[in-house]
């Protein structure tokens, strides 16, 4: 199992006014143009999936980005629920989030892939986005339960 560091995150501005909120970044978490981007994997009510490689290490990971529909909301707290679960959670049938990038969209400004678009959104507006990071693996949990190839049972 690939072993990865865990982020470390701190803000660099302790004190945040609305003077300094736009200048303060996050240390210790990862750029979209840290990973090479891919296909969509999927997309669900709170979050676009993406298969990306890791540009350091080279490693296949899955990259979800949290839908933010109403700006003036904030960070949605669905999705804040699942992080803090999933930073929780330690079990080897529990994929663990490995890392979390930030991307700051801005009119008319790229954002690490190449293309100004991101990951499952469009090039037009700005906004602040987040990813969990995630190893990549083949299949998921509903995949394989609606393969009539496989047969789950019971111990």
């Amino acid at each position: 199992m690939a072993t990865y560091p865990q982020p470390h995150i701190v803000m660099q501005s302790q004190t945040t006014t609305p003077a300094t909120a736009a200048a303060a970044t996050v240390i210790g978490m990862s750029s979209l143009a840290d990973y090479e981007i891919y296909n969509q994997l999927g997309q669900g009510t709170f979050g676009v999936v993406t298969k990306a490689r890791q540009r350091s290490s080279g490693k296949l990971d899955a990259l979800k980005k949290f839908i933010i529909n109403d700006k003036k909301e904030g960070f949605p707290i669905t999705a804040f629920r699942e992080i803090t679960i999933m930073k929780k959670l330690r079990n080897v049938n529990v994929l663990q989030i490995v890392d979390m990038v930030h991307e700051e969209i801005t009119s008319g400004t790229g954002t690490g892939t190449g293309n100004g678009t991101g990951i499952g959104g469009s090039s037009s507006g700005s906004g602040s986005f987040f990813y969990t990071v995630s190893p990549y693996i083949s299949s998921d949990w509903n995949g394989l339960l609606n393969n009539p190839r496989i047969n789950l049972t019971l111990p």
